[in-house]
């Protein structure tokens, strides 16, 4: 058996949405192409889905029942058929945990490749990086072998409010993390991913 979901993961689905008397496909990550990335129980999707995988383990294929208010998902999401329940053909492909930063869940993190030297970063040390910054999956800036003094600066890599410090903060040298940030610290005023490693810290 695979890994159970909880809450706080970072799931990733293929899914099929479609009414239970009509048979009428609504939402369909099949017909795009691209699995739903999503933090469970953070809201980002319908009450109906955010519930249905936390009853499921990494590559179990299951469907799912419910009333049609519990299919609606965030603004722009497409809406389930009027006055039908709906089912859901969920197969869950991943489920990692993730690191909440700041408490709200404005950053998150998870690691992509551990630490094998257990030093930290801390304030105030140079530290050289290499990252890549992705804003509704474009690639808007990157960096190879940048240098910065943690702490020293108000916005850096396409981050602001201090974004860069906090993720930074939380890394240990050679660990590689990818860390999704809202749109309250992001220059663009967008969500955003980050995969940022740390090369070297200079004390």
């Amino acid at each position: 058996e695979g890994r159970a979901v909880r809450v706080g993961d970072e799931v990733e689905v293929q899914y099929i949405g479609k009414g239970v008397e009509s048979n009428d496909v609504f939402d369909s990550s099949q017909a795009r192409n691209v699995n739903l990335k999503f933090a469970v129980g953070r809201g980002q999707v319908s009450k109906g889905l955010d519930q249905a995988v936390l009853s499921m383990r990494v590559g179990d294929l299951q469907t799912f029942q419910f009333a049609r208010e519990d299919g609606i998902g965030p603004p722009h999401a497409p809406l389930p058929p009027e006055e039908e329940d709906i089912l859901y053909d969920v197969r869950l492909h991943a489920a990692n945990p993730i690191d909440d930063l700041t408490g709200d869940a404005s950053i998150t993190r998870r690691t992509l490749k551990a630490s094998f030297s257990g030093k930290k970063v801390a304030i105030g040390q140079e530290v050289v990086i290499t990252y890549t910054l992705k804003v509704k999956g474009k690639v808007v800036e990157q960096g190879q072998d940048e240098t910065l003094i943690v702490g020293a600066f108000v916005q850096a890599c396409g981050l602001r409010n201090r974004a860069l410090r906090v993720v930074l903060e939380s890394m240990k040298l050679e660990e590689r993390c990818l860390a999704n940030l809202t749109s309250i610290h992001v220059v663009q005023g967008a969500p955003a991913e980050l995969d940022i490693e740390i090369l070297r810290i200079h004390d």
